[in-house]
């Protein structure tokens, strides 16, 4: 697994813009091996917290080009019967639709920038 070489790198990542870069950078030449073991770490991690298995809502993005994979910790919010919302951006305004174990698929097109967003016709969570 590629080490997390920018935290002993003395790059400044108190600037958004350059971690963000900095990151994006790293993902992008991350191996489907190396993006796969993280992203099933980073659900793991997240599915054991006790705030989402308190959580009745969750508010969660697909992933898009090389970020860490939703897929496990959507299922697994489903599987507990929690209300899975992502957003979709329209103009400048974001809502966040409801989608469930039929929509999951079903209901789902790509948008702006190619990114996986759910269809204007399911409910939004307020």
């Amino acid at each position: 697994m590629m080490n997390l070489f920018w935290v002993n790198s003395g790059i400044n990542m108190t600037d958004k813009t350059t971690a963000r870069n900095i990151v994006k950078e790293y993902r992008k030449n991350m191996s489907a091996e190396d993006n796969n073991s993280l992203s099933k770490m980073i659900a793991d991690t997240i599915i054991n917290m006790p705030h989402f298995k308190k959580c009745n809502n969750l508010y969660i993005y697909k992933a898009f080009r090389n970020e860490p994979d939703t897929d496990m910790i959507i299922a697994q919010a489903m599987k507990l019967n929690k209300t899975v919302a992502l957003p979709k951006v329209t103009g400048i305004d974001m809502n966040f639709h409801i989608i469930s174990q039929e929509h999951n698929k079903k209901s789902l097109a790509e948008g702006y920038m190619g990114i996986t967003e759910p269809g204007s016709s399911l409910p939004i969570l307020e």
